[in-house]
């Protein structure tokens, strides 16, 4: 509990920092507002199997500063969902399911190709850091260590591209790691599990 604490506390240090720093460099721009997303997520275990997709969803709220050039740092609750077919991994049981919940912080620099008052075409980049809250039942290796899998932190990017229609934000991205994601002393080779994410996104501006 402590540590998912100090995880947060340094998470909304950080998001601080940057709106205070990004506010000075850009134009004096700024809207705000909730944001939902609708995920698709696959494992791939080394070329011999990927999973199918599987849905996933997150919450939260986006910030952005600029007009034509602009930041736009998030914060969000994720809920991803993987599973495999049995028998991918020799030192698994049957099945690798994995429910996680993270909150996670992406911090996107984007440019708008259109930049009209009510319509904007846009293009963003940027690094995403997450921190794991939890993982529901569904990994367990054969030895019965009830070892953790996945590791806490991960750190990634995302690149895609949206729309603004008025005050509505549609974006789709594909979200992908700079860390492997599994815990060091997991007994799973870090080869085996690669993560894909899509997202697609809607999102409105208070002001």
């Amino acid at each position: 509990m402590k540590k998912m604490r100090f995880v947060l506390t340094l998470m909304f240090v950080l998001l601080t920092s940057s709106l205070v720093a990004q506010n000075r460099l850009l134009d004096t721009k700024f809207t705000f507002g909730p944001k939902v997303a609708f995920t698709m997520t696959e494992l791939s275990f080394n070329k011999d199997f990927t999973s199918n997709f599987q849905s996933g969803f997150d919450a939260g709220l986006f910030f952005r500063f600029g007009s034509r050039f602009h930041f736009q740092p998030e914060i969000y609750y994720s809920f991803q969902d993987c599973s495999s077919f049995p028998n991918v991994i020799s030192n698994l049981q049957e099945n690798l399911a994995i429910k996680t919940h993270y909150i996670q912080m992406p911090l996107l620099f984007g440019v708008s190709a259109i930049n009209r008052t009510h319509f904007k075409l846009r293009v963003f980049v940027g690094p995403k850091v997450g921190y794991l809250l939890k993982t529901d039942e569904g990994i367990h290796l054969l030895d019965n260590s009830n070892q953790e899998l996945l590791s806490d932190f991960i750190f990634g990017g995302l690149v895609g591209f949206g729309f603004d229609i008025w005050r509505f934000t549609l974006d789709a991205g594909y979200n992908f790691l700079f860390s492997e994601n599994l815990n060091v002393n997991s007994l799973v080779p870090e080869s085996y599990l690669k993560t894909n994410m899509f997202s697609f996104t809607i999102g409105f501006k208070c002001f």
